[in-house]
């Protein structure tokens, strides 16, 4: 409360105003009225989504529930659907989110479908692209701001994995789902997530493989966030340097289980948890000796919104500006759609008014204009 009062932390997201209610013992509203800050829960208004919300609606299988047959005249290529799965996920780091979420609309049936007619081994290739489509899809969904339909995409997914008879593929899918709580705000649950599920991968992190490495490391990422959000500074970075031991061995260029896990990313992180932790001059810092040129151009965006944060916590508008612009060459559909980015730039134009054009044209392009 004191970083807020002082102008050093910003309030940018709900969950903050809600911490800070439950400390003063007063309504939410009481300390939102003039307070710009978006609503993580509230799912975005991109029209591409409703198809994709339509397929995780209701049963999965249709049909198939009451005959134990596939429908008539259904014909599906695992081969060919499987790499339209790896094309998703192209897309997904890409920050293409439209086309990935109307290819996974139509993805999804047919890989349900298929899965449930098929038997033996044939099944369980089938509930392996399954398992990697929801997965893609609660990470589009996650980045879009719908966590909710994230968080059931997730399950779905270790669901799926698990019929895959594939314990990474259900851990994959177990860090999904901690993003996902983590979008929400429900911090208790990420943590709870992620550490039962460090707890069934401890045995073998510290020899295993590059795959299980990445995933033990990035569940150690998503620990070191949920510390920082409850301004836990020491436990925080015990997880950074946990998740850098790891890295250390897996090294950088790796993309297994799409965790973009590596020396980078665990750099990238330290910047995100010193922003969540109030720290802009650390967080600048680290920023300044990231090189996130072999990452994706989403996580590279997502980098560069912290940045953003960091000046702007220190009321440098012009700096802060610059990086979000550099998001928005990156990335336009995840800046438009990122929920802390856009707040962020509606507290820069209210701080700056009319005095600079080119904020106010992004504010504009990204239709935050107050």
């Amino acid at each position: 409360m004191s970083q807020v009062e002082r102008g050093v932390r910003a309030v940018d997201r709900l969950s903050v105003l809600e911490r800070m209610a439950d400390e003063l013992g007063v309504a939410v509203g009481e300390l939102r009225s003039g307070v710009a800050v978006e609503d993580e829960r509230s799912p975005p208004v991109s029209g591409f989504l409703d198809d994709v919300r339509a397929v995780l609606s209701g049963p999965p299988s249709g049909a198939t529930v009451f005959t134990g047959e596939p429908a008539a005249g259904f014909v599906g290529d695992l081969g060919s659907l499987a790499g339209q799965v790896d094309a998703v996920w192209d897309m997904t780091h890409a920050s293409q989110s439209a086309d990935a979420c109307r290819r996974l609309s139509e993805l999804l049936p047919v890989l349900e479908e298929g899965a449930r007619h098929a038997s033996g081994k044939e099944a369980a290739r089938w509930f392996e692209a399954l398992a990697w489509a929801y997965q893609a899809a609660s990470a589009v969904l996650s980045v879009l701001g719908d966590a909710d339909a994230s968080w059931v995409a997730a399950d779905r997914a270790m669901m799926a994995g698990e019929r895959a008879r594939s314990s990474l593929l259900v851990i994959s899918g177990a860090h999904r789902l901690v993003l996902s709580f983590l979008r929400t705000g429900r911090v208790a649950q990420a943590r709870l997530v992620a550490r039962r599920t460090l707890e069934m991968l401890a045995p073998e992190s510290a020899s295993g493989s590059s795959a299980l490495l990445s995933l033990w490391g990035a569940l150690h990422l998503a620990l070191a966030v949920v510390a920082a959000r409850d301004s836990d500074r020491e436990a925080a970075r015990k997880h950074l340097r946990l998740a850098a031991e790891a890295a250390d061995k897996v090294g950088d260029g790796r993309n297994d289980f799409h965790t973009e896990f590596g020396p980078a990313n665990v750099e990238v992180h330290r910047v995100a948890v010193a922003i969540e932790l109030g720290d802009a001059g650390e967080a600048l810092d680290a920023a300044s000796r990231v090189d996130v040129s072999q990452l994706s151009a989403e996580r590279q965006a997502r980098f560069l919104i912290d940045v953003a944060r960091a000046h702007a916590q220190r009321r440098r508008t012009v700096e802060a500006l610059r990086a979000l612009s550099d998001a928005e060459r990156l990335a336009p559909e995840f800046l438009q759609e990122h929920r802390v980015a856009r707040g962020l730039v509606r507290d820069l134009v209210e701080r700056a008014g009319d005095r600079n054009d080119e904020l106010q044209a992004l504010a504009q392009r990204m239709d935050v204009v107050p």
